[in-house]
């Protein structure tokens, strides 16, 4: 999915990231464990942090192909 050329993919995972953690941090705190809804927003900041860095690694890649370097992992 390409937007302006750039890849809307990133995009998509965070906010379906975002939407499933918001969905699960409402039925939680409605349940009365509002004090586990800390858990969930760990749970999802670590995720953030996974797409994000995928992305940034990908885009490193990119690069280096661009510039006719070989990336390692």
């Amino acid at each position: 999915m390409m937007i302006f050329g750039a890849s809307m993919v990133p995009v998509v995972q965070f906010l379906a990231a975002g939407l499933v953690s918001h969905a699960i941090e409402r039925k939680i705190e409605r349940s009365g464990h509002g004090g586990r809804v800390i858990y969930v927003r760990i749970v999802s900041t670590i995720v953030y942090i996974c797409i994000g860095l995928y992305h940034f690694w990908d885009a490193m890649h990119l690069a280096g192909r661009l510039f006719d370097l070989h990336v390692h992992m």
